[in-house]
């Protein structure tokens, strides 16, 4: 995802999204889930991320092994990679969809090497399925509000598609990864495109609203790669319905847990007992 101009960083809280001319504000979709949703994959992956700047740095670490100052400030570069490698796949996420965005509506796009092969494979899918950037997208890189629930988000793009002889109304969302299977996804992916279909109003730059496509009729992921593409139909189980129930559930949770970010523990004092005269 891109940045939004409307979005921000709250420090322990996460993506926000701040309306420049009400001043409301709410929580992101992506805030919501990785605040209130469990990640499982995430532990062995920062393990394995780990393990291997370790394996990296061994001739550091062994000469460095009997100096406690030199092996403190080598286990925190190792204990950080994780966070290295997440940033650099979040950026190459951001000029993907930059570069996309670009080629969709004729605007000029800077030259990148890097991003180049992924947005590729996103023309090559625009083109696989008969894609008319004039008829048929209908929006990209819009910010989305859901006031009645109380959030807010980004929407990569509304685009209707020919799926099963018909033509319908499709709210995509890219992922971009070098490692990962191009069929691979996550079940909160469902979530995540379920809120975003049932986004009230689309906020433009200047502040305006403006109602979103509809009627949408299918949410789905585009994984692109270095090389490949898939289109995969979301929900993995249920129904959209389904899917946004789950994320609506996960709401107040995240709600609450951003309020406890920050609090102090306040321990209870043992009661003096009072001297028996």
């Amino acid at each position: 995802m891109t940045s939004p101009k409307h979005a921000y960083n709250d420090p322990g809280r996460g993506r926000w999204y701040l309306h420049p001319v009400t001043g409301e504000r709410w929580p992101s979709i992506t805030n919501v889930l990785d605040t209130a949703v469990a990640k499982p994959a995430l532990v062995p992956w920062s393990a394995k991320i780990t393990a291997e700047a370790a394996w990296r740095n061994l001739p550091r670490m062994v000469a460095t092994s009997r100096k406690p100052i030199e092996r403190e400030a080598l286990n925190k570069i190792i204990k950080g990679e994780h966070k290295i490698v997440k940033d650099m796949a979040a950026d190459l996420g951001d000029r993907v969809h930059a570069q996309v965005e670009a080629r969709t509506l004729g605007k000029p796009a800077p030259e990148d090497e890097e991003v180049e092969p992924f947005a590729e494979q996103a023309l090559q899918f625009f083109a696989d399925f008969g894609v008319d950037f004039d008829r048929d997208i209908e929006a990209t890189e819009a910010t989305v509000i859901n006031r009645t629930h109380g959030y807010a988000g980004t929407g990569d793009l509304w685009v209707w598609i020919k799926t099963n002889g018909k033509r319908r109304l499709w709210v995509i969302d890219y992922k971009t990864s070098r490692t990962r299977p191009a069929n691979s996804v996550y079940p909160e992916h469902g979530m995540q495109t379920a809120a975003i279909a049932k986004a009230e109003v689309i906020l433009l730059d200047n502040g305006e609203e403006v109602d979103p496509p509809f009627p949408i009729d299918g949410i789905a992921v585009l994984n692109l790669r270095d090389g490949a593409y898939a289109l995969i139909e979301m929900p993995l189980a249920g129904t959209i319905d389904d899917a946004f129930a789950g994320f609506l559930g996960a709401l107040p949770a995240a709600k609450y847990l951003h309020t406890c970010y920050g609090a102090k523990p306040l321990p209870i004092t043992k009661p003096r007992l009072k001297a028996v005269s």
